[in-house]
């Protein structure tokens, strides 16, 4: 039987967001993309206010406008075929079961790259160095010695950037790697009295709400270098192309008014029976891409091991 493409498609697109559920809490600038760029406009000096004004006339003075964009990345899959002999020999669709290997692999370096597309970078006061007790666990992959866990204040400390900033209290995301959860922020003592505080009903897929933030995990999120102000660069997978013993693990923090997400399409490529295969190939490609909403990172913070 062929492969409907149809219902590969619609799989990548439905499973983007069911699989990362904070990536559907952001503006969605889909509809401007032109070619390969989406153009956010940012606006310029605020206007003066004067009190009892009593100089006439008024003076007329022109807002300057800055153009910021992003650009939408491909994603592809590799070429993959599956002989009419193996299909024979199998009990289950094995094009079935790549596809669906494929398709999360492809979903999942989508979202690894968001997460560095929102994060700031090479701006120290948009960071929150953790303050906890020096550690050995929740280590970026290739990071030696100890950090600091992360604490109560720490996320605190997100918070009143935020706060400052006037950013909506209402609808925070805050992602976080599954090692920061699991093994620092559930150990904390008194968590359990902050999360009887819980709104019953959270986004769905958070884990919990704390400060105001619903939390995501996943396996992971960012990583930043020595400094804890820069990130590092990432592969298509979403992995550190350098990565060296002295990187930390970073925590998005974030209001949805303040990212953006733009979906390009998604293709589907498919040809049965190839001579040069002797099967059927089968590929798959993802057009998106992302970016903190403001120049200036406002309403976006990290939460970065120190």
């Amino acid at each position: 039987m062929a492969l409907q493409k149809e219902i590969w498609i619609n799989d990548i697109q439905e499973n983007l967001y069911v699989q990362n559920p904070w990536m559907s809490y952001s503006k969605d600038d889909s509809a401007y993309i032109a070619f390969k760029t989406v153009h956010i406009p940012q606006s310029g000096a605020a206007s003066t206010v004067t009190k009892n004004n009593s100089s006439w006339p008024l003076v007329a003075v022109q807002r300057t406008d800055s153009d910021f964009t992003y650009t939408i990345d491909d994603y592809s899959t590799e070429a993959f075929f599956v002989t009419n002999y193996e299909e024979l020999q199998f009990s289950y669709d094995k094009r079935m079961s790549i596809t669906s290997d494929y398709n999360k692999k492809l979903i999942n370096s989508v979202a690894n790259n968001m997460a560095y597309n929102w994060s700031p970078t090479g701006t120290a006061s948009r960071v929150v160095r953790t303050t906890g007790s020096t550690v050995s666990t929740a280590l970026a992959g290739s990071a030696t010695g100890t950090r600091n866990a992360l604490t109560l204040a720490d996320i605190l400390a997100a918070k009143a950037i935020l706060d400052k900033e006037g950013i909506p209290a209402e609808g925070r995301i805050m992602v976080m790697n599954t090692d920061q959860y699991n093994l620092q922020l559930l150990s904390i003592a008194n968590i359990s009295q902050f999360y009887q505080s819980n709104i019953d009903t959270l986004p769905k897929g958070a884990v919990k709400e704390l400060y105001g933030f619903a939390i995501y995990v996943k396996p992971s999120v960012t990583v930043y270098d020595s400094t804890g102000i820069a990130l590092k660069a990432v592969s298509a997978d979403g992995t550190v192309t350098s990565a060296t013993a002295t990187d930390n693990l970073g925590i998005l923090c974030y209001h949805p008014d303040f990212v953006s997400k733009a979906l390009q399409g998604i293709e589907v490529f498919y040809q049965e029976q190839a001579p040069l295969t002797q099967g059927d190939i089968m590929s798959a490609r993802l057009a998106m891409g992302g970016k903190y909403r403001r120049l200036d990172f406002k309403g976006v913070v990290s939460i970065v091991q120190a």
